[in-house]
């Protein structure tokens, strides 16, 4: 079964995306904080061990998270991970940013998409999902 990555703080969006795993029959690997996904990132191998299952297909992250990295670090550092630097991933903000600061935000990163809560419908969402995937 694939998986993929959330990094969400607000508990109740972290719930309900937990639940799209249900609906797309993924797994979820799922965080709070960038410090945490770190502290799983660390765990991955430099280079595939045969259980492709570790690896996430997609991220999804929050651009603002608590702690001293945020969400456009921690995409770039998983960007900077051999076996995550083709995984497209997705920021979010509920904050509104200038054009400017969203082409520096996704080019910093390496995301390969910027969405805007409230985040699109199920049906727009498994799109998203499909094209970048």
């Amino acid at each position: 079964m694939s998986s993929w990555l959330l990094v969400e703080d607000e508990p109740d969006l972290y719930e309900v995306l937990v639940h799209l795993s249900d609906i797309f029959a993924t797994e979820v690997i799922a965080y709070t904080t960038a410090e945490d996904a770190l502290s799983w990132l660390e765990t991955l191998p430099l280079t595939l061990d045969g259980n492709r299952n570790r690896v996430p297909i997609f991220g999804l992250i929050d651009i603002r998270l608590p702690g001293q990295i945020n969400g456009i670090q921690l995409a770039r550092h998983l960007h900077n991970h051999p076996l995550l630097k083709n995984m497209p991933v997705i920021l979010m903000t509920a904050y509104r940013l200038s054009w400017r600061e969203e082409k520096e935000a996704i080019r910093y990163s390496g995301a390969r998409r910027l969405i805007y809560k409230p985040l699109p419908s199920f049906a727009e969402m498994r799109q998203i999902f499909k094209e970048l995937t």
